[in-house]
């Protein structure tokens, strides 16, 4: 394929590549499902291209290095990553804007405990919500009736929030399809509604109700790829389980996450405007906000960092030692996660993250990947 060899190539800014210790990834936000591994060294060449032409890149290499910068060309071209730009309308193309979204809301998602004592404080809770105008409420159900799943499903059916999901422990686990699909069709902010321990596992046709043999695990560590911009850019400033994050429990406490032990307030006996309060200071004074995983040991290697939700917390001073206060499941310094074939933990590797400090064995690590990777 013949190139430009007097322009420029630039990547789309809906496309980047995030190095981590053993590998690169090329993040398409519009297009997720393209996202993909790449070389280290396709991370360099797109630089380079950044700031010289095609045909100055090109002298840096010879022979089967530069016949492999042109397949990292066909790579990118064919699958519609970058385009060709003139010196003249290069400028015309500025790097996305990563300052922090001055947004009005106070918070932006909550997590919601309740069960049949604590329905009396909907009323209240409904009000923080709109005032606080969060956008995304997660519900964790406990012994609720098929009537008090009702009541809520309309206390929201008229709200600023835009979606809901659901999560019941096994109390419901004998009601069936059509009598939940009848409730949750009053409001179509629901987008998942998963009902634990079920003896038939079965799912809606429209893939909203899932009745599942599992157990609900409120403490279970969880982490998900997120691959969305928005998301990317915010992850770069603050902690995102942390930042415009509220709980509230059964108790009607509010906390800014379950495990926190700080109390922002309680929904039963302070009054609106005192909790918006107390969550405003939260917003200005909370440090824990704005710890990013760059300033994590382990997570700052990682190719996934700003698109990794996770609720395995920071544990110390972003600058001094901080570390997760659980090991990840995946390992960024072989490119395993738990499971696959190969996977050693961080210790096998040579890597400790704790209240110690941080230790990283590169030899123990090169050892490894070569025997991981060399056939590859």
């Amino acid at each position: 394929m013949h190139y430009p060899l007097n322009k420029y190539f630039l990547l789309y800014s809906d496309c980047t590549i995030i190095s981590g210790y053993k590998n690169s990834i090329l993040l398409d936000f519009t297009r997720p499902e393209m996202s993909n591994f790449v070389p280290k060294e396709l991370s360099e060449f797109i630089e380079k291209c950044a700031w010289q032409t095609l045909s100055d890149v090109l002298k840096f290499y010879i022979n089967d290095d530069k016949k492999v910068v042109l397949e990292y060309l066909d790579f990118l071209t064919e699958n519609d990553f970058g385009f060709f730009v003139s010196e003249s309308l290069k400028n015309n193309f500025p790097p996305i804007n990563t300052k922090l979204k001055n947004s009005p809301e106070i918070i932006d998602n909550l997590i919601l405990d309740i069960d049949s004592k604590n329905m009396n404080n909907l009323k209240s809770i409904n009000s923080l919500i709109e005032r606080c105008l969060i956008s995304s409420i997660e519900i964790r159900g406990i012994n609720l009736s098929i009537g008090e799943l009702d009541q809520i499903i309309q206390m929201f059916s008229s709200s600023v929030v835009q979606s809901i999901n659901i999560y019941l422990d096994s109390t419901l686990k004998n009601s069936n399809i059509e009598t939940l699909s009848k409730i949750i069709a009053q409001n179509a902010r629901i987008k998942k509604l998963v009902v634990f321990e079920s003896i038939e596992v079965i799912s809606s046709d429209d893939g909203i109700i899932h009745f599942t043999s599992k157990q609900l695990n409120f403490d279970e560590i969880r982490r998900i790829n997120n691959i969305n911009l928005s998301f990317h850019l915010e992850a770069q400033k603050v902690c995102t389980f942390r930042y415009k994050k509220l709980f509230i429990d059964r108790e009607g406490k509010l906390k800014n996450h379950p495990n926190s032990k700080k109390l922002i307030g309680n929904i039963q006996f302070d009054e609106i405007n005192i909790l918006i309060e107390n969550l405003k200071k939260e917003c200005k004074t909370n440090k824990e906000w704005y710890i990013t995983k760059e300033q994590i040991n382990v997570c700052k290697d990682c190719e996934f960092r700003t698109v990794c939700f996770t609720n395995n917390l920071p544990i110390g001073d972003k600058d001094d030692n901080c570390y997760l206060q659980a090991e990840c499941t995946y390992n960024p310094y072989i490119g395993k996660g738990e499971g696959e074939e190969g996977y050693k933990t961080l210790e096998e590797c040579g890597v400790i993250s704790n209240e110690s400090g941080f230790i990283i064995d590169h030899d123990k690590i090169a050892e490894i990947n070569a025997e991981l990777w060399t056939e590859e």
